[in-house]
């Protein structure tokens, strides 16, 4: 290559630049260390227009240009291959599943997007140092990421590590005080963590601070953090026993007699609404949230009344019935693999769950409860976009 054109590196430079600022805001979530990329690439940006529009092979300027190139076309081939993955794994898994699954597919890429970070960070400085393009150059600080923390993720950070992206002990820095602040923590909780916060054994950054913090809060909510791997050759046949006679127990539960008077009761409260038309059935449940209010207020209740609170046992019981599916599909692997073994309790069965309940919570939520219905969405009970999805992964395969 005699002769590298600027034009090429700004051509390459533009396509990569513009992929990152579309997705970095999600990557943040799981590749936190595309921000750094990101701030790079826009480095470049502003230096390449003071760069000769022909390099010769022996100018310092061209292997600088040379490196860079190299460098965006490794980088571009592995975002596509990122996002090609992505996608069709979030569409194998649902959104649900996915969100776990993802962190650990990231792991992969992140230290060789902060490979490609450092390459780029030292060939600009040879070419701001060269150039004599001092106020150009600017060294990534903390406060260029501020914008993907929280005020309280912000102040942790630059209070106990500084303003520097990176420290040598900061991991050690980061698990002391926040359990200083925050309260201890279980050692299955500190090593969820590490393996989401950290590219490399204890390798503390901004970049895998904000990943935890983006996605688990600060202070971090540990009930939903991904589970530890958990291999099936290590698993016991006593561990595989005990799981197996706890789906057995869900099983005996559906089929017991609580459950399917529940059930029947749900079905005659619905018997002349066409199931098959939300609006009619949301006008139902809100005419028994209405019945129930009523049975509260009054010592006097009519047949009405009582079968309303019927009702509400009923909705009750099949909700927590599902609660606990909902527990037992997320502990690993292998329960899943049980329930889907069984196909138990079905597709029909939980789109009906959903048809039905979710209605009647909607109508508690606002009507009984009398809480703003703006506020559903955000407040309504996990179980439902649970087993949407579930019914979405079932639709197209799975484990």
């Amino acid at each position: 290559m005699p002769h590298l054109a600027a034009s090429e590196v700004i051509g390459l430079l533009k396509e990569v630049l513009k992929i990152i600022e579309e997705r970095a805001d999600d990557w943040a979530n799981v590749i936190p260390e595309a921000l750094v990329l990101k701030n790079q690439c826009s480095v470049i940006e502003t230096i390449l227009p003071r760069i000769d529009t022909a390099l010769g092979e022996e100018s310092l300027q061209y292997r600088c240009m040379a490196t860079i190139k190299t460098t965006l076309e490794s980088a571009k081939a592995e975002i596509e291959e990122f996002i090609r993955r992505d996608t069709k794994e979030r569409h194998l898994w649902g959104k649900v599943l996915w969100n776990s699954k993802r962190v650990f597919l990231a792991t992969d890429y992140r230290q060789s997007f902060k490979n490609k970070a450092e390459t780029l960070t030292e060939t600009i400085q040879k070419i701001a140092m060269y150039m004599n393009l001092g106020d150009t150059f600017r060294k990534f600080t903390v406060d260029q990421v501020k914008d993907h923390m929280s005020p309280a993720s912000y102040e942790f950070w630059t209070k106990h590590i500084g303003n520097h992206v990176s420290h040598s002990n900061a991991w050690a820095i980061f698990i002391q005080q926040y359990q200083g602040m925050h309260g201890p923590l279980s050692d299955d909780a500190i090593e969820s963590i590490r393996r989401v916060a950290c590219v490399s054994g204890t390798d503390l950054t901004i970049y895998g601070f904000i990943r935890v913090t983006k996605q688990y809060g600060f202070p971090v909510d540990v009930c939903k953090l991904p589970p530890l791997p958990v291999s099936n050759a290590v698993m016991s046949e006593e561990a595989r026993m005990q799981l197996a006679k706890m789906v057995m127990s869900l099983m005996a539960e559906y089929s017991s007699k609580v459950v399917h008077r529940s059930i029947i009761r749900i079905n005659l409260w619905y018997e002349h609404t066409k199931k098959d038309d939300p609006h009619a059935m949301q006008r139902r449940a809100d005419e028994w949230a209405e019945y129930i209010v009523q049975a509260r207020k009054t010592a006097n209740k009519k047949p009405i009344h009582k079968e309303a609170e019927n009702v509400e046992y009923a909705r009750r019981t099949i909700s927590m019935f599902y609660q606990r599916y909902m527990v037992m599909w997320r502990i690993g692997k292998v329960s899943r693999q049980m329930l889907s073994d069984v196909d138990f309790p079905g597709r029909s069965r939980m789109r009906d769950f959903i048809r039905c309940i979710s209605p009647l919570d909607y109508a508690n939520f606002r009507i009984v409860l009398g809480q703003d219905p703006s506020e559903w969405d955000e407040r309504k009970p996990q179980v439902y976009s649970f087993l949407e999805e579930l019914c979405h992964f079932y639709t197209y395969g799975g484990c």
